[in-house]
């Protein structure tokens, strides 16, 4: 008898863990047909991913591209709007000397300034304090 009760809890016990995953998949779901994630940067006119930042090749890393001017960018849903210009080397700034002395910032989209113009991102502010070298944002963007 009371080996007979045991197995009506777990059998309780396991129906009610089934439920709860079939309800929190469908939420999850529910969640993502109505509100799609965000992703990093979008085209304010065409609302689409602005595959323009990076270079891709074969033999070489994913990178951002050089002499890049991107202009009136924003997220999803229009929280943001900034503008993205790269160098020469496609590191984020104007212009790089390369005969300067340069400090290098590694890094990722902290680095590199996600939603903020090139004079807000932080490698950029520290160009502008310390003189006497280059600053090099060298952060990239990433994705997730």
């Amino acid at each position: 008898m009371k080996m007979s009760s045991q197995n009506d809890f777990y059998k309780k016990i396991l129906l009610l863990s089934i439920t709860c995953l079939i309800g929190f998949v469908f939420l999850e779901f529910l969640i993502f047909k109505i509100a799609p994630q965000k992703t990093m940067y979008y085209d304010t006119i065409n609302a689409k991913p602005t595959s323009d930042l990076y270079q891709y090749g074969d033999d070489r890393p994913v990178q951002v591209r050089p002499n890049l001017r991107m202009r009136n960018l924003s997220d999803l849903y229009k929280e943001y709007t900034f503008n993205i210009v790269t160098d020469q080397f496609g590191f984020r700034r104007e212009k790089t000397d390369p005969l300067r002395p340069s400090l290098i910032i590694l890094g990722d989209s902290m680095t590199f300034g996600y939603t903020v113009s090139n004079e807000e991102a932080y490698p950029n502010i520290l160009d502008k304090l310390y003189p006497a070298c280059q600053v090099v944002n060298a952060g990239k963007p990433g994705a997730g």
